[in-house]
């Protein structure tokens, strides 16, 4: 829960900051709207996928945002897809504890198992390469999109949330070139 709240703050200061002045986004709506609208669109990356901002009309760093929050997901036992909210936090933690020279991973008081943090790291490791495969070979044939526009479209496939910067329909055409 502290790990959801905190993801989600944050997501909502940024996305709010980065989109405030941005006229095709946040910036035509009341500071009331704006808030609404920033802290939907912070936190359905990790969820459901739906969208209140036209989503290739964000800035690229709200984009690199969403490609985070996409990659991380929801949490454990949600229907979410990503890596899950619990599996980036124990890599967090993970992390922090092999620079502090510590043996042991703890959260909140709480011993965590080495192989709890080898599945987490297995997870991430195979998920990365699915994605950097899925944006090769996107990347390979098809020359005429930009590279945030794929890795946005891979990203949001293989971790199942929905969004689009609207390249998705245009696809089609790879489809073609494999079957020929």
């Amino acid at each position: 829960l502290v790990a959801t709240l905190l993801i989600n703050l944050v997501a909502f200061l940024l996305v709010w900051l980065l989109e405030a002045n941005n006229t095709a986004t946040l910036a035509p709506l009341s500071t009331a709207d704006q808030m609404m609208t920033a802290w939907f669109q912070a936190t359905v990356p990790r969820s459901s996928g739906f969208n209140t901002l036209p989503i290739h009309d964000l800035n690229n760093a709200t984009t690199v945002l969403m490609l985070l929050l996409m990659f991380i997901g929801g949490g454990s036992l949600s229907t979410a897809g990503g890596i899950k909210l619990g599996t980036f936090v124990v890599l967090l933690f993970s992390t922090y504890t092999f620079l502090r020279r510590q043996e042991e991973v703890r959260i909140l008081k709480r011993s965590i198992s080495q192989q709890t943090v080898m599945k987490a790291l297995a997870l991430t490791v195979i998920t990365m390469m699915i994605i950097f495969m899925g944006i090769f070979l996107l990347a390979a044939l098809e020359h005429k999109k930009s590279f945030i526009d794929i890795a946005f479209e891979v990203v949001s496939a293989v971790c199942t949330v929905g969004l689009s910067r609207g390249i998705t329909p245009e696809l089609g055409d790879v489809s073609k070139f494999l079957l020929t």
